[in-house]
């Protein structure tokens, strides 16, 4: 019997994610759509503006389309401020650590393992 597993890239986002670094910040997110798995896009440590939003929101539709899940780890009453202003409250998957996204991973991964 194997062990079960399944790919998860953590990504922790460290600087700010706006409008003067968007397009930086989405090269070098890119190789992140074409990697196998899910990706859990930790951005305690970041500063997003509407086009930092704007970017993450397009990377979870472009995984989305390729069967992939993108899961939020955010901590920042600013962050879920913007998702209200922007109303997108309920389009993202979010979670309060990276702890409680890998499990929430392997959750959604054991069904498709044990087949």
């Amino acid at each position: 019997m194997q062990p079960l597993s399944c790919e998860v890239t953590l990504v922790r986002v460290g600087s700010a994610v706006t409008f003067e670094t968007v397009s930086r910040v989405k090269q070098q997110l890119a190789s992140l759509l074409d990697a196998p798995g899910h990706v859990i896009l930790d951005l305690r440590d970041a500063i997003l503006d509407s086009a930092g939003l704007g970017v993450v929101l397009s990377m979870q539709r472009v995984l989305e389309l390729r069967g992939r899940t993108l899961l939020i780890v955010a901590d920042d009453p600013q962050f879920f401020r913007l998702l209200e202003r922007s109303g997108v409250t309920g389009a993202l998957t979010l979670f309060r650590d990276a702890g409680e996204a890998v499990n929430h991973v392997l959750a959604l991964s054991a069904p498709a393992l044990l087949a």
